[in-house]
């Protein structure tokens, strides 16, 4: 039965193709049916999200892409050590668990629940901790796909402008892809080139902390954001058998498929037990880059 009903609601986003009520029917699915961590639609969402990237990448210029990313590659890489540091300074004067700050620190400058996962083994942080920051980190990912739009039309970006603030200050490659699909095409390209350059910062993260933390990790570039970078190449290089648009409205209906199944990650017990600083934390980190990074995309856009 529940499979029946996630399959009409994914049919249901797929034909409204609304981002918003994809996220909203995987939450309201979830909270009123779901009771199995191993559901098919919590063990998929990363890889449909991941899928639909890739794909939206055979639709987009290289020329522009590069042009997109050695523009804004300096401002961004300082915004993400400051917020990293920002974090790291705040956790401290909170007197928090040094791991946990550090799983924070990663999601919020880097890349969600991809930089903690990344960074959990080396910090040596436990199964526990790095789920509550997870769970943190996707509610606030969906707070930023409802609402980042609505702030956006209030205060009139521009989808370029949208498409820097988004990939700057949500967390998730999922909620950035969300969020900038609600605000339009040329915002969604501009996000994604631009938050997938911002995960590379992964890979010499892991590698300082390994060094503080005296553990042998390497560090793994996600395989979706080289797939996501060959498809540019390759869709900007050869002649194929489909167009962009028909790469676009493909990479869609993934995107789509993820958010709902994104929303179905999102538990009513995730909170249960919590000490409410753990909570306010990431919270108050995420109120600061907010603004700041508003601040940095007027600068720069």
């Amino acid at each position: 039965m529940q499979y029946l009903i996630a399959l009409i609601l994914a049919c249901i986003t797929i034909y409204l193709g609304s981002p918003v009520v994809g996220l909203l029917l995987g939450i309201g699915f979830s909270i009123v049916f779901l009771t199995d961590n191993e559901f098919i639609t919590r063990k998929y969402a990363t890889r449909l999200l991941q899928t639909g990237i890739i794909l939206l990448g055979f639709s987009i210029d290289f020329s522009v892409a590069q042009e997109t990313s050695s523009s804004y590659l300096l401002p961004i890489s300082l915004f993400v050590v400051f917020v990293f540091l920002l974090t790291l300074i705040l956790g401290k004067l909170l007197k928090l668990k040094q791991s946990y700050i550090y799983l924070i620190a990663s999601g919020s400058s880097i890349c969600g629940g991809t930089a903690m996962a990344a960074v959990a083994p080396v910090i040596k942080s436990r199964p526990q901790e790095l789920s509550i920051a997870i769970a943190i980190i996707f509610l606030l990912n969906a707070i930023g796909i409802l609402f980042f739009p609505l702030i956006a039309e209030q205060i009139n970006l521009s989808q370029s402008e949208f498409g820097l603030w988004a990939a700057t200050a949500i967390h998730d490659t999922s909620a950035v892809i969300g969020a900038a699909m609600i605000y339009g095409a040329e915002s969604l390209e501009v996000a994604a080139t631009l938050k997938l350059g911002r995960t590379l910062w992964i890979i010499p993260l892991v590698i300082i902390l390994s060094l503080i933390n005296r553990t042998d990790s390497r560090p793994k570039l996600p395989l979706f954001v080289i797939g996501f970078i060959l498809a540019i190449f390759i869709g900007s290089s050869f002649q194929l058998p489909i167009d962009s648009s028909q790469f676009k409205q493909l990479s869609s209906v993934f995107l789509l498929l993820g958010l709902f199944c994104v929303g179905t990650q999102i538990t009513k017990n995730a909170f249960v037990g919590v000490d409410k600083s753990l909570f306010i934390f990431p919270v108050l980190i995420w109120l600061i880059v907010i603004p700041a990074s508003l601040f940095l995309t007027f600068q720069i856009a």
